[in-house]
């Protein structure tokens, strides 16, 4: 049975509501994954990673001071006291971010022996040992032992966009000179070079993953009465930390949010379909007629004149139409203009006939 269409303001708004949706959820989706508010493809560090010295000295005389401190001055072993030492490490992230940092510091003993001539095999490496760096090592009997028991650091937690660290630290070279001496003894062929380098190493992980490390090291060449301080690697170093990654119920909102808008999305979709074939649905019922019935059907391209029947009786369905024609032996003429279609018989000076309009669905 076919029967008026009453829903088209009801599918209008469903359509748009739909659409507003869409386009909420997919604005969301795009302001978190590659609009202006969603988190950087990569969080920038930059570090910066400073070694500040001072040689502090048994006389000031010869140099009018009590300590020198730069990589230009010449040190002189026999009047050197101690070192202070001040590592001052500064990170910077381009976003606010969970950053585990840990701080390493140890200091290497090497003694080579020099044979006369360049190259590794005529100064051969016959001491190498790495020992804990000590905040303060003025009472050390071994290296292996920090006598104010620094050889430990904890991990720093923060959750922000930048992270400083600082610390200064006591260096006497006896112990390690001692020890090296000690050490090679046996070598009394060639004479032996000592060095002893400190390394400062900043690790940050995030997600239990290393992410970045910045080094910088200290050599310093005991074994020579007159010695220049080498700070080693770069002060300052920038580079892409790591892929953000959400957290599980960020993951799951823009899942939802995906979720809704590809069901809106559809929904959307079969509402234009149903709106964009309101006339398909009314020529296909039409055609149907057309095509099951051609034989009881007579199309025409005059208008009925409906001013020469007095009576005139619509019938409730084509179907009770065709009835009437098998009965009556009459058959059934079509005609169709831009808003209506008519199905009629004229039987005994009777009008009898169904109409339909362009707004129609099947029950």
């Amino acid at each position: 049975m076919l029967k008026k269409h009453n829903n088209k303001k009801l599918y209008i708004i469903l359509f748009i509501g739909s659409l507003v949706v869409v386009i909420s959820f997919l604005i969301f989706i795009y302001a978190n994954t590659l609009g202006a508010t969603a988190p950087p493809e990569f969080i920038t560090l930059k570090e910066t990673n400073k070694i500040n010295f001072k040689a502090y000295l048994t006389n000031e005389k010869p140099f009018g001071k009590p300590y020198l401190d730069k990589t230009s001055d010449n040190i002189p072993k026999d009047i050197l006291d101690y070192f202070e030492f001040e590592f001052d490490y500064l990170a910077n992230f381009s976003s606010s971010t969970f950053v585990n940092f840990y701080s390493s510091k140890t200091i290497t003993v090497v003694a080579t022996q020099n044979k006369g001539g360049v190259g590794n095999e005529n100064n051969p490496v016959i001491l190498s040992r790495t020992f804990p760096f000590c905040k303060n090592n003025k009472n050390m009997i071994v290296p292996e032992v920090c006598p104010d028991n620094s050889s430990f650091s904890s991990p720093q937690s923060i959750n922000s966009d930048s992270y400083d660290f600082f610390e200064k630290y006591i260096l006497y070279l006896e112990p390690y000179f001692d020890f090296a001496e000690k050490t090679t003894a046996e070598y009394i062929d060639y004479p032996i070079n000592i060095t002893i380098s400190i390394e400062f190493q900043m690790s940050a992980t995030n997600n239990d993953k290393l992410r970045s490390i910045s080094k910088r090291a200290i050599s310093i060449p005991i074994s020579e009465k007159n010695f220049y301080i080498q700070i080693i690697g770069e002060e300052q170093q920038t580079n892409d930390f790591y892929a953000p990654e959400r957290t599980l119920i960020q993951k799951l909102i823009l899942i939802i949010a995906g979720a809704i808008s590809i069901i809106f999305t559809i929904l959307s979709m079969i509402l234009l379909k149903k709106m964009s074939n309101k006339k398909s649905i009314y020529r296909k019922t039409i055609d149907n007629y057309l095509k099951d019935y051609d034989d009881a059907i007579i199309n025409t391209i005059d208008r009925p004149n409906f001013e020469l029947y007095e009576q005139k009786i619509m019938v409730e369905n084509f179907k009770e139409l065709l009835n009437m024609a098998t009965s009556t032996g009459n058959p059934i003429i079509y005609y169709e203009d831009k808003k209506n279609v008519f199905f009629y018989i004229v039987y005994k000076d009777i009008f009898y006939y169904f109409t339909m309009k362009d707004e129609v669905e099947e029950k």
